[in-house]
């Protein structure tokens, strides 16, 4: 694997080819892998396809909306967390509002300014590690606590003569669980 296929996969989706050529040529000169596509229907596919690191969308596509793409993506069951960031000549706030609402994190006006773009696309690749990192480090600690939780139970080898079962059912992933206790003979009752 070349250094270059560990740079984040940015997908640029806009029908302007011009525009295009202008967003790939900044970010592959500040280091970014680039892929691309102009409609609605293309953008999905490949987007789920190639999983991109962050995505740059044109509010105004000729099959349909950018909006409707993003909203497509977000309510997928998988789940999605790839950042959208929209790419529009409309500089209206409603609009802008209207992106945020649809799941965008960010709204870039056109004309493309080559530093604003790389400035802004650092900063929500920046966001969306550290995002990756703390629901990483959240999944360890409440691995941890799931483990300690069934360490302070009580367990039949640990007390042979007191002739139990238990049966533990985990509701969530720590706390909220269910520690059954299973009479195990005449007058015995764990709890």
């Amino acid at each position: 694997m070349q250094a270059q296929d560990l740079s984040p996969l940015i997908f640029v989706v806009d029908d302007d080819s011009s525009i295009v050529r202008t967003i790939d040529g900044f970010l592959k000169r500040a280091g970014f892998r680039t892929a691309n596509v102009g409609d609605v229907a293309g953008a999905l596919q490949n987007i789920r396809e190639q999983r991109p690191d962050l995505v740059l969308l044109d509010v105004n596509l000729p099959d349909g909306s950018g909006f409707d793409v993003c909203r497509t993506l977000q309510a997928e069951a998988t789940g999605f967390s790839t950042p959208i960031l929209f790419i529009s000549a409309t500089e209206d706030t409603s609009t802008k509002v209207q992106g945020f609402e649809m799941g965008g994190v960010d709204y870039i006006t056109k004309p493309i300014v080559g530093a604003e773009l790389i400035a802004r696309v650092r900063t929500h690749l920046r966001l969306k590690r550290a995002y990756e990192r703390l629901a990483e480090l959240q999944a360890e600690r409440v691995q941890r606590l799931a483990s300690a939780q069934q360490e302070l139970m009580p367990r039949p080898e640990d007390f042979p003569s007191a002739c139990f079962q238990v049966s533990i059912r985990q509701v969530l992933a720590a706390g909220g669980d269910f520690y059954d206790v299973i009479p195990a003979g005449e007058g015995v009752v764990i709890i």
